[in-house]
């Protein structure tokens, strides 16, 4: 094991016939040192360009999110679905939010978890949550408690995983994506029996099923989705991974609608709630909402 964090730099980042990619048990103690702080922000942001460069591995990934559920307290929540939502939308609603939120009205019991770049222009998971008066839970203990006279919560990152918030949106800083972009969607703070989570590139959907394969998770399903949140796009058919208990498989989810419309103007979730209201959907409105709900139904 690593003595001092420059040797874990010096093992991924020591060019292309010398690099290396780090073992479950080394990706398990880096994120340890990163949890407690002890990480020099120069040394982790060498880490993070020299991962990205070398592209991140399964039992790395699998290594680091292991750690950090092993630093959550254990809560126990009767719950049916993890709903991580971190990417923010940029042309269109959150319809994956108000048709998880229909779900919610049928009896599933639903953990919505997200945060926000301020800087982004985009439209977060705790906008549309609050926007369907959900409730914001304050801790893990909290969220398990509203469980119990509701069926969806909302859980900010910060409020289960505040040693790593600091790092969720460097890519303005940095100019890569890192880790944490899907690191956050991958731990299910609540163990919920299922897992659904979206990403915006379409390779990246196996490296989280394979995780979750090696992490031995009941079920995830990973695809590339609208904006990177895990939404079905009814314009394209998607390739789903789907990983349970260490064995993957893949499906399809069919394209629903052949034209792909202009971005909209108002892509909250109170203007998708007042033209709801108003009876005024597009066909689009109508095709997503339709597709993430049926989605839904069927995995759920």
């Amino acid at each position: 094991m690593f003595k001092h964090f420059n040797e874990v730099i010096q093992a991924v980042g020591r060019g292309p016939t010398r690099a290396r990619h780090l073992t479950f048990d080394e990706a398990y103690w880096v994120m340890q040192r990163i949890w407690a702080g002890e990480v020099e922000p120069l040394h982790l942001g060498a880490l993070l360009v020299a991962w990205r460069l070398l592209t991140e591995q399964p039992e790395e990934v699998a290594g680091l999110v292991a750690a950090v559920r092993d630093q959550l307290p254990t809560v126990h929540a009767d719950i049916d679905l993890d709903l991580p939502a971190y990417a923010g939308k940029r042309r269109f609603p959150p319809y994956f939010i108000y048709a998880t939120w229909q779900l919610a009205q049928q009896g599933k019991k639903i953990l919505l978890h997200g945060s926000a770049d301020p800087t982004s222009g985009r439209y977060y998971a705790a906008q549309a949550s609050a926007a369907l008066d959900l409730p914001c839970a304050r801790s893990l203990e909290e969220a398990a408690e509203l469980f119990q006279h509701h069926n969806m919560v909302y859980l900010p990152f910060e409020t289960f995983a505040a040693p790593l918030t600091p790092y969720l949106f460097l890519k303005p800083r940095l100019g890569v994506r890192t880790i944490f972009n899907s690191l956050c969607k991958m731990i299910n703070p609540l163990r919920a029996p299922l897992s659904i989570q979206g990403i915006f590139h379409g390779v990246y959907a196996n490296l989280h099923a394979e995780v979750a394969a090696q992490l031995k998770d009941p079920h995830v399903i990973s695809f590339k989705g609208e904006g990177g949140e895990p939404e079905i796009r009814p314009t394209a058919t998607t390739t789903l991974q789907i990983a349970q208990r260490g064995r993957i498989k893949e499906s399809t989810w069919p394209r629903a609608l052949e034209a792909r419309p202009e971005p909209m103007e108002d892509i909250s979730m109170e203007g998708l709630l007042r033209r709801i209201e108003q009876h005024t959907l597009t066909d689009y409105d109508r095709a997503a909402l339709q597709a993430n709900f049926d989605f839904l139904q069927t995995y759920v």
